[in-house]
């Protein structure tokens, strides 16, 4: 009978993601096939078809979630992250001039030189307020324990910008990092598949 067919956005992601390896192998970015064993290897599944991608001190792979961007006159773009942080997996937003995730976290924004960076797939965003998620949102992470209640993917515009950030139930709005300070914004976008 033969093997079951892959889905498509499986199929899709294997294709863009052996046409980067290709380009990052005619212009050098690669050093080393071993340097391509290890994304594959510290990459992990996501709803939409995406992966979350272990990166460190600003690095943003290519094929990134778009999140937002920086207000002007920069306006410089913005990924979608999540780290490891007080024993949960907190979402918050990279870009190379950061040099790090950065999350909402306890009334602070906590900068994170570990993370993973979601690349690929197919998402895209829905408008919501007053803490509504929709039901296709995409997880990014786990709140602290005993709660350890799902945290999902959010941005807010903010001060000129659009900045990634986290909603799970019981918020009033997206939580964005901002300014060295954790900002909620009551009216936002959640990341949906």
């Amino acid at each position: 009978m033969g093997e079951p067919a892959m889905p498509r956005h499986t199929v899709r992601a294997g294709k863009q993601l052996r046409r980067t390896v290709r380009r990052s192998l005619r212009t050098g970015a690669l050093a080393a096939a071993g340097i391509f064993c290890l994304i594959v290897a510290a990459a992990a599944q996501s709803p939409g078809g995406g992966m979350w991608v272990d990166a460190s001190d600003g690095a943003v792979p290519p094929g990134a979630v778009l999140g937002g961007q920086e207000a002007p006159p920069g306006s410089e773009p913005l990924f979608v992250c999540h780290a490891y942080y007080e024993n949960s997996l907190q979402p918050g937003k990279v870009r190379p001039g950061l040099g790090a995730c950065n999350i909402p976290y306890g009334g602070k924004e906590v900068i994170l030189k570990q993370y993973q960076v979601l690349v690929g797939g197919s998402y895209g965003w829905t408008q919501a307020t007053g803490g509504y998620i929709p039901p296709n949102a995409v997880q990014g992470g786990n709140d602290v324990p005993p709660q350890t209640l799902p945290l999902y993917i959010c941005n807010a515009g903010y001060n000129g910008g659009i900045h990634p950030g986290k909603i799970r139930s019981g918020f009033s709005g997206c939580d964005i990092p901002w300014g060295g300070q954790e900002i909620y914004v009551p009216a936002y976008q959640v990341l949906v598949h």
